[in-house]
């Protein structure tokens, strides 16, 4: 497996824990459901932003 190909799937599981844990925090610190569930999706949102960026330069160099 390439080191790019790699790199992307680390980034990826990276970004799904993000928001469990982004979620289930909040759910914890008692914020109701769909809130933490918006707030999981923009932490698992802005992870993915960084993951494809970081895959975009790879594919550059």
């Amino acid at each position: 497996m390439e080191l790019r190909v790699l790199v992307l799937l680390v980034m990826v599981l990276a970004s799904l824990v993000v928001a469990l844990l982004t979620g289930i925090l909040q759910v914890k610190g008692g914020v109701a459901v769909p809130a933490a569930a918006q707030g999981g999706a923009i932490a698992f949102g802005g992870s993915m932003t960084l993951a494809l960026v970081v895959a975009t330069w790879l594919e550059q160099s």
